[in-house]
């Protein structure tokens, strides 16, 4: 199910100040980084309030010239299977479906689901590309390169807001990061570290109902992020379900009074609502303005890894994918499923990795 496309396109322009250098950051500073936003030069804010007030799809094109177009080199064939996050399934069936337009002799197949489990059919298979919805470990390449992928390599090729989500009748208002790990963070016992709404502060029939969590599968990259980046590694605390998507985990909180999760950030449906983050005494609102500005910390990198060893194999098939991924076309398809694009400057870095050369 595709998202709000309105909502990317009245905020885009301050994605072009976002900062991507900071993926691989400790839950910690994901929660406690200074949230002062980066200072716009006068034309990048005179640019936004011009985008912001026209918000049409003629200023989203003019945007997304700054990144380059994809030029198809030669005539590229073979067999692409794309493994991996759920989360990513609808981007990359997507990008698929629009590389053929370029490439028709060229076959897709849909692997294995789940991050993890990705991971591990591209150990065993090099041919494997492999999509990853969290950050990917020193120790996940070590264990590749040990394997048979002889050369990994990681390119993000989206990035994905997330936000806490509760029912529209609870009366929370904000959590502290500590609290926020809480919540979803388990103590030696296994216990939730904070087990009720009262707790927390909540007041009324809900102040001693038990916190339900809402979590994707443990095979989804969404679970191992949260665990990972915002618990930093420590346990997390048994959910009160699980659900195969982040929609349906909206669906389920908006029936659920005592529920929350941490999930996508514009999975929002009636009847919930999202959770501000009181970060160093400020309180900041999950909102467009304030992810893009880095002041509501929570994003992951969508990531694509792949056996670098095999672009000298297959006939340009792989470079040609991850350079149409990283164009005008392929991220304006992230935007229109719901992601948020990368910048200029990030896609030339990450371009490099292919190439050995600074493109322009």
């Amino acid at each position: 199910m595709r998202r709000s496309l309105t909502r990317h396109i009245q905020t885009y322009m301050l994605l072009l100040m976002a900062i991507t250098s900071g993926l691989s950051q400790s839950g910690e500073q994901l929660l406690a980084q200074d949230s002062t936003p980066p200072v716009a030069s006068e034309k990048t804010e005179a640019s936004t309030v011009s985008f912001q007030s026209q918000g049409n799809h003629l200023q989203l094109m003019q945007l997304l010239q700054s990144i380059d177009p994809y030029l198809p080199s030669g005539d590229i064939e073979g067999k692409a299977v794309l493994s991996g996050s759920t989360t990513m399934v609808l981007l990359g069936q997507t990008w698929a479906q629009r590389f053929k337009l370029f490439h028709p002799k060229v076959e897709f197949a849909r692997g294995i689901d789940g991050s993890d489990a990705a991971l591990e059919s591209l150990a065993k298979d090099p041919n494997v590309i492999a999509g990853i919805s969290r950050n990917v470990t020193e120790d996940e390449i070590a264990a590749l390169k040990a394997a048979n992928c002889k050369d990994p390599v990681v390119i993000v090729v989206a990035l994905d807001a997330m936000a806490v989500y509760v029912n529209a009748e609870n009366p929370l208002r904000s959590l502290t990061p500590e609290q926020l790990q809480g919540v979803f963070g388990a103590d030696a016992k296994g216990q939730p570290k904070i087990a009720t709404w009262g707790q927390l502060g909540v007041q009324g029939d809900l102040a001693n109902a038990k916190i339900r969590i809402h979590h994707r599968s443990e095979i989804s990259g969404t679970r191992n992020f949260i665990q990972q980046s915002l618990l930093g590694g420590q346990p997390l605390s048994e959910p009160a379900e699980t659900h195969k998507s982040n929609h349906d985990i909206c669906q389920s909180i908006a029936k659920d009074p005592a529920g929350i999760s941490l999930c996508g950030f514009g999975d929002r449906v009636d009847n919930t609502r999202t959770v501000a983050l009181e970060i160093r005494g400020q309180v900041v609102d999950a909102t467009d303005t304030n992810f893009l500005a880095g002041q509501y910390p929570m994003v992951r990198p969508l990531s694509l890894v792949f056996d670098r060893a095999q672009l000298s194999q297959d006939g340009g098939l792989r470079a040609s994918i991850i350079k149409y991924i990283l164009s005008r076309d392929g991220q304006r398809e992230a935007i229109l499923t719901g992601f948020f694009p990368l910048n200029p400057d990030f896609i030339r870095q990450e371009l490099v990795q292919l190439t050995g050369t600074q493109t322009h």
